[in-house]
């Protein structure tokens, strides 16, 4: 039997085991608590969503952003169009062909070639005509389906605007046209239809390439009305600019933010044509109304509010199932444990169905306001830091969203302030010093920037008559429209 002093350190052990599971148990319980009280918050703010009559979560988006019936779905026609799209690859252009070796070569050796004594020194022909002699002796077939010699969709460049088009890359254009003619009829024919919705599972919408899709017809359309204008059918060539805007449009309602991105680059590929257009051939005052009311409805069309709140369903999804960093690191690993045992997860989704329900609330503010709202929300949110919160990752995307969208209305107050420009050299066959001139005659108003809240800035060209009509962009500074920073739309027609 085991005396009284051999009893008091085995108690001692045990009492000190009771105390060390009872404080366990009750951070155990703690945190339970906390998190019991958290996901109850969370539930109250879905409530609160859904009472708006918005989806809160994947699931329920799914059901709330329901497919067109069968034949009234847009989206159908334009997948079906650009499943029959070829792409062009690159053919190895010998050296030989090369203008500045031939004209190097060329006057180096000639002089050599001629017997007898010295002769003058003869100069290399003119790059111009090389170019002409070379285009002359490639083989029949050479510049077929070549992708070097195509723009937009390969990699050839196109002139800058107010210069011609060489025939290499108008003869590659009409080519391309030609073998998609049947995606062409087909993006022209989902014009007819106003309904649209894309096959994304929200659950898992790590593959969005059907979103894509509208961008690849954007780019080949452009390639048809640049054929038409070069032909001179400037009334086909405006028909392509509506169906672009037509096919962007079909991501309108696509309750995503980076369906909303796409189609803000199908509308800037769209009035890059339109720059083309208007720098090609002088349009009548038809013509002008036509592109005006179409840059009318993409102006209306240019909201964000279905964007975030489909991505607010979405983003359910990151804070609801399990996560796991890509790293194998260890130490990320307990970060995530960490985050998730403390009920840091949940508090950090209540941060966020905050921040998203603001930036709807600010979808409704003038540009300017709402710019400034953005960066005082991305001061609060800050960096990662040490732990990866979701929405330390996920709110700075959606300010540069916003951004882009700003950019994006920019330039299209900048087309149709241009359409009011060529109504107004139409009329005077001449330019206007100042913007103030089309008001009201050719302008309700002159359009605001975005980014300052002044009017948007123009600027004439020389020596041909051409415009820039311009933002500062998101840089908040006037770089004088210079394209590289400034959100433009520039004309530079040939002289007249």
């Amino acid at each position: 039997m085991k005396s009284t002093k051999d009893r008091e350190p085995m108690d001692k052990t045990v009492k000190w085991w009771l105390i060390i599971f009872s404080l366990v148990m009750l951070v155990i319980l703690g945190l339970w608590a906390n998190k019991s009280l958290l996901e109850n918050r969370i539930a109250a703010k879905l409530d609160d969503i859904r009472a708006t009559g918005y989806p809160a979560t994947y699931d329920e988006l799914e059901k709330w952003h329901k497919y067109p019936p069968t034949g009234q779905n847009a989206a159908e026609i334009v997948i079906e169009a650009i499943s029959h799209l070829t792409k062009w690859q690159s053919k190895y252009i010998p050296e030989d062909f090369d203008v500045e070796s031939i004209q190097k070569k060329w006057a180096a050796q000639m002089p050599l070639l001629i017997p007898g004594p010295p002769m003058p020194a003869i100069s290399a022909p003119d790059p111009k005509e090389l170019k002409q002699r070379k285009e002359e002796l490639l083989p029949e077939d050479w510049d077929k389906q070549n992708a070097r010699f195509l723009p937009i969709m390969g990699e050839a460049e196109l002139p800058g605007l107010g210069k011609p088009l060489p025939p290499i890359i108008k003869r590659s254009i009409e080519d391309y046209l030609k073998e998609n003619d049947q995606t062409l009829k087909l993006l022209h024919q989902s014009t007819t239809i106003k309904q649209s919705r894309y096959p994304i599972d929200w659950s898992a919408i790590s593959n969005l390439k059907h979103l894509f899709k509208p961008r690849d017809g954007a780019q080949l359309l452009k390639l048809q009305a640049i054929a038409y204008i070069e032909n001179n059918h400037p009334d086909l060539a405006i028909d392509s600019f509506i169906t672009s805007k037509a096919v962007a449009a079909t991501l309108n309602k696509e309750p995503i933010r980076f369906a909303f991105l796409v189609k803000i680059s199908c509308q800037a590929l769209n009035l890059t044509t339109l720059e083309y257009i208007f720098s090609k051939t002088s349009l009548n005052e038809n013509q002008l109304a036509i592109i005006d009311n179409t840059i009318i409805e993409m102006l209306n069309e240019s909201d964000m509010t279905m964007a975030f709140v489909g991505q607010r369903c979405v983003d359910y999804g990151y804070f609801s199932k399990s996560l796991s960093p890509d790293s194998p690191d260890s130490i990320e690993k307990m970060k995530y444990v960490f985050i998730k045992a403390t009920g840091l997860l949940e508090r950090d989704y209540i941060r966020y169905l905050d921040i998203m329900q603001e930036y709807l609330d600010n979808t409704k503010l003038p540009w300017l306001d709402k710019l400034i709202a953005a960066k005082k929300m991305e001061a609060t949110i800050g960096p990662p830091f040490i732990l990866p919160l979701p929405t330390n990752i996920l709110a700075p995307t959606f300010i540069r969203s916003i951004e882009a969208h700003a950019e994006g209305d920019a330039r299209l107050a900048a087309a149709h302030t241009a359409v009011a420009l060529e109504r107004y050299r139409l009329a005077n066959n001449s330019l206007p010093n100042d913007l103030t001139e089309l008001v009201p005659t050719y302008l309700e108003k002159i359009p605001i920037d975005p980014f300052d809240g002044k009017p948007l800035r123009y600027k004439k060209l020389s020596p041909q008559p051409g415009y820039t009509i311009y933002s500062i962009g998101t840089d908040e500074h006037d770089d004088l429209g210079d394209k590289s920073s400034d959100a433009t739309f520039t004309v530079m027609p040939p002289t007249r």
